[in-house]
């Protein structure tokens, strides 16, 4: 494997000038806050019906585009790790849904995104960070709302 050059530079700081546009910071926003729990939370966002759909079609083409680069060696998977932890927080977003969403809506749904992580020990460590991240954050979500459950009455 090569080692990271200029180029992986010059094309890590166009990918984030991308996603510094105004239209793409709302649709990054829009993924970013979704919640997504079951496939039909995927289909009503797939439906060209749903006020967001370009959106969520903006960022998951960008990040399969950019998974892309980094599977054919224009970006090298270490650059791709280090910038690109976006596209592994959607994609551990996606992943308990995956065989769901590949069998009844895309079957190339964030193919780009697992294969990049599959190829390099950098990006599989890095996906294995934002799991791990991703897990804690539901937690913190979920014991506050524990907390508020009011105790059950003794009688």
């Amino acid at each position: 494997m090569r080692e990271p050059d200029r180029g992986d530079v010059d094309l890590v700081l166009k990918l984030y000038d991308l996603r510094r546009e105004k239209e793409m910071r709302k649709a990054r926003t829009f993924v970013g806050d979704v919640e997504i729990r079951t496939i039909d939370d995927v289909k009503a966002i797939v439906s060209w019906k749903h006020k967001e759909n370009a959106h969520f079609r903006q960022v998951m083409t960008y990040w399969g585009m950019v998974a892309d680069f980094a599977l054919r060696g224009l970006l090298h998977p270490e650059m791709f790790a280090a910038h690109c932890g976006e596209a592994l927080f959607i994609y551990a977003k996606f992943e308990p849904l995956l065989p769901p969403i590949r069998a009844e809506i895309n079957p190339m749904f964030l193919v780009n995104v697992e294969n990049v992580i599959k190829s390099h020990p950098a990006v599989a460590a890095k996906a294995a960070q934002v799991r791990e991240m991703r897990a804690k954050m539901a937690a913190m979500s979920a014991a506050p709302a524990a907390k508020k459950k009011p105790a059950k009455k003794k009688k």
